[in-house]
């Protein structure tokens, strides 16, 4: 109806038509790698967890991404996964947060918010998609944070482009994502951690930049232990 206007759309649950619409992406995998490391060089009990919000692909990727990071330093971890098919419920989070201590988390990558849950245990918990240490750095070792910035300067380049030379909007079928060297994700992490664990996840940044450390997007669905 209006293909001289340029549409996005982002995320799961949308689907690519291609011409005028545009379908925008993030995956958040390295990031969560990176905290995975922290959390599975400073773990005592081995048991990691994550509270996230919907089973959704795009929940995936970080979830296999953490964990795929924890055991890269410590082949010995468990995993505990819990959602609360919610994009924002504190008091649910916290539920799934007590029940995964109970079952001996003591680091939880908390896709959904529940920071007051690490506190009054006594554990440690890792932020998603900004930088929370700030808001309870006596509780959070690392935050991944997003930006968007890439997509968008991308959809305004091909705005231009089709402008400047008079053709028509070619919109993307697949999903279209930037990663770590793009600028799209990166991690904050506590002063509070050692020089080691600063160190192991300075260097595996380095090598995800470089590109000598390539971490895959999983997506299929993880169990927990």
């Amino acid at each position: 109806k209006f293909p001289d206007t340029l549409f996005v759309v982002s995320g799961s649950g949308n689907e690519g038509l291609g011409k005028n619409q545009y379908w925008i992406y993030h995956r958040d995998h390295e990031g969560a790698y990176l905290q995975g490391i922290v959390a599975g060089m400073t773990t005592t009990s081995n048991v990691l967890g994550i509270v996230g919000t919907f089973p959704a692909d795009d929940v995936w990727d970080l979830i296999n991404g953490f964990f795929l990071g924890a055991q890269s330093v410590n082949p010995n971890i468990k995993k505990k996964i819990t959602f609360i098919e919610s994009w924002w419920d504190p008091p649910k989070a916290r539920e799934s947060s007590n029940a995964q201590i109970a079952a001996g988390a003591d680091q939880i990558l908390m896709v959904a918010t529940a920071f007051e849950a690490c506190r009054e245990h006594g554990i440690k918990c890792h932020g998603a998609y900004t930088n929370w240490i700030p808001t309870a750095p006596d509780v959070i070792n690392s935050s991944f944070m997003i930006s968007w910035i890439p997509h968008v300067d991308w959809v305004i380049d091909e705005w231009y482009q089709a402008k400047a030379s008079g053709t028509a909007f070619a919109g993307n079928t697949e999903k279209r994502w930037f990663l770590m060297k793009d600028g799209a994700i990166d991690v904050a992490i506590s002063d509070n951690l050692s020089a080691d664990v600063k160190a192991k996840v300075a260097e595996a940044k380095a090598k995800i930049l470089s590109g000598e450390l390539v971490v895959p997007i999983i997506t299929d669905p993880v169990e927990s232990d």
